[in-house]
């Protein structure tokens, strides 16, 4: 049995795990698709986060058997039609809540801090003193409300926040105060302070944020993205931005990643922009690698049925 693990920073790591844990495991590694590419022919399992797993890698893979993603959204990975026919494909869906979450919760307060203009300022040499505002009291609106939705809101009622959640469904939680269909999602950001995408990149969700819904938010509003940029129709919010239709946004991804040099969105100053970096964190292979430990046991002992966050894509 060979698995190829595809990471530019966590290959080695959860490598090292594999071999430790099931020494009849032939393990190799690669940086990108391109070192990968020579190295996928014979495998049986490649392992690799989607955005470094390009459709070269799986045009010549005979023996592919399984695909576990080290992301919680595989949709890059249900549009390769090499991938068609694959038989078992599985995620890391529920180990990222607390990361996302977390670096939600510092947008939020960079945006009404006006953080990016106080690191120019400071850059500048410049002493400028004015006020900001606070998140407490103010109302956030969470599109989606899976594992990461779920810690946004219960990280926002600690701050204070009124939440409105936007879900097919609902919930009792007491982080929660209001809820919403999909359908009425501009009746659910028409008074909020920030709309929060995590929702799923999949069906009717594609670009479903629009000018419908940028419009009906306020125009000291905010919007953030942690979802997956395909969620936006993003010449609409370039267009909201601009005309100061909402108040600013944070994007950690974007329709086409890298996000192309001559995007507006660079230079807009009242955007935050990270590079799709929100569940990277140091500890990341530590937290998958329970997930692909289960897996693995199930799928060597021939009980892939009992295999963890599988993918079926005639639901997705």
């Amino acid at each position: 049995m060979k698995v190829l693990v595809v990471d530019p920073d966590f290959a080695e790591q959860v490598s090292d795990y594999l071999r430790r844990d099931f020494p009849s495991l032939e393990v190799i590694t690669a940086c990108n698709s391109e070192e990968g590419r020579a190295l996928v022919g014979d495998c049986n399992v490649v392992m690799a986060l989607a955005m470094h797993a390009s459709e070269a890698l799986f045009l010549d893979t005979p023996n592919l058997e399984w695909v576990q993603a080290f992301s919680a959204g595989v949709d890059k990975f249900l549009a390769m039609p090499d991938l068609g026919k694959l038989p078992h494909l599985t995620s890391a869906k529920g180990v990222h809540g607390p990361q996302i979450a977390e670096i939600t919760i510092l947008f939020m307060i960079s945006q009404m801090r006006d953080f990016p203009r106080l690191v120019r300022q400071q850059d500048q040499k410049k002493w400028y003193r004015r006020p900001g505002r606070k998140l407490q009291g103010r109302t956030v609106t969470i599109w989606g409300l899976g594992t990461i939705g779920t810690e946004i809101a219960r990280l926002a009622k600690a701050f204070d926040m009124s939440v409105n959640a936007v879900t097919r469904t609902p919930r009792d939680l007491a982080f929660v105060d209001n809820y919403f269909h999909p359908d009425d999602l501009e009746q659910a950001v028409a008074g909020t302070d920030f709309l929060i995408a995590a929702a799923p990149a999949a069906g009717k969700n594609i670009g479903r944020l629009d000018a419908s819904v940028f419009t009906r938010m306020r125009r000291d509003s905010y919007f953030i993205n942690i979802g997956r940029g395909s969620l936006v129709v993003e010449p609409d919010l370039i267009a909201a931005l601009q005309s100061g239709t909402i108040a600013g946004a944070a994007l950690d991804v974007a329709s086409c990643e890298p996000l192309p040099p001559e995007s507006p969105l660079w230079s807009m100053p009242n955007v935050i922009l990270t590079p799709h970096i929100a569940g990277m964190i140091e500890e990341y292979p530590d937290q998958i690698y329970p997930i692909i430990k289960t897996n693995m046991t199930h799928f060597l002992a021939g009980k892939t049925n009992r295999m963890i966050n599988r993918i079926d894509p005639a639901k997705t």
